[in-house]
């Protein structure tokens, strides 16, 4: 979602890379040690600065209505939910090891609300 330093599946702006479903999966994972990593607020937000240009939705917007917007994309297209669903279905057969689409999307609040 690129509009917000990541890809989307189902693009926000024209030359979105489509792979959010990836990315929220990696970031879900990767949350704890995100999280408690000292470097991940700063890297964070200079990765969405430099990314700022790709996406004319947000480009300019300050980081908060970034992820205003992005969150209210991800709760409320069901493309999302159902790309997510097919990509985790793919990667992974052991039962409960994948985090559900709303558990992801937890995941990736709790990580925003570090960088906000």
């Amino acid at each position: 979602m690129h509009c917000f330093g990541f890809y989307p599946t189902v693009p926000l702006c024209p030359n979105d890379d489509p792979d959010l479903t990836r990315h929220l999966h990696d970031l879900a994972a990767l949350q704890p040690y995100a999280a408690a990593h000292a470097a991940f607020r700063h890297l964070a937000i200079e990765m969405i600065r430099q990314d700022d240009d790709r996406c004319a939705r947000t480009m300019g917007l300050p980081l908060e209505e970034k992820a205003r917007v992005l969150l209210s994309i991800l709760d409320t297209d069901g493309e999302y939910r159902s790309e997510y669903t097919r990509f985790v279905q793919r990667i992974s057969y052991a039962i409960g090891a994948v985090p559900t689409y709303d558990q992801a999307t937890a995941k990736l609040r709790i990580l925003i609300d570090l960088l906000l």
